[in-house]
């Protein structure tokens, strides 16, 4: 069961629009069409290594962290647009490397997404609190967090346009 939690003010994408010019859906053309800087944080090595290798080949640029200190010392060198950020880490969990990237890059265009095995109300209720912007329940559908990438870049695309729709409460 895929289960998903952002905040509100994003645009809503299509899934099954194919773009006019090389047929691919639109989806996949809009994340081809930027190049995010991601910042993947897990401290399972193989997943995190996986995730960040399907980012690149997609034509994101990806870093890798594998726990919360260095999560936060990385978000700060490499200047993400987007964190991707288990909560279960060791040495800082996620919550707390939440709340120090955000505290170290005040008023970055930086959107911070946990995915993470934790899904109850309560974990989602923690995520909001601790200043995530979206909250992805592990196994990570690759489709859905593709979609919400693009959908963020037509949000960072538009700034501000009245296009932008109403995301899912968490």
């Amino acid at each position: 069961q895929r289960q998903m939690c952002i905040r509100d003010s994003f645009p809503v994408l299509p899934a099954q629009t194919e773009a006019e010019d090389d047929g691919k859906p639109a989806v996949q053309a809009a994340v081809n069409n930027h190049r995010s800087r991601i910042l993947v944080v897990d401290d399972n090595r193989d997943a995190a290594t996986s995730l960040a290798l399907l980012l690149k080949l997609s034509g994101s640029e990806a870093e890798i962290a594998y726990d919360g200190l260095e999560a936060v010392d990385k978000a700060v060198q490499y200047r993400p647009n987007v964190v991707l950020l288990d909560i279960g880490l060791p040495s800082l969990n996620g919550y707390d490397a939440c709340r120090e990237i955000r505290k170290r890059l005040p008023g970055e265009d930086l959107f911070i997404i946990a995915l993470t095995g934790w899904g109850q109300e309560t974990d989602r209720q923690r995520s909001r609190d601790a200043g995530f912007d979206a909250h992805m329940v592990k196994p990570v559908d690759y489709v859905a967090l593709t979609e919400l990438l693009a959908t963020l870049r037509g949000t960072n695309a538009a700034d501000g346009d009245e296009a932008a729709g109403q995301g899912a409460h968490c």
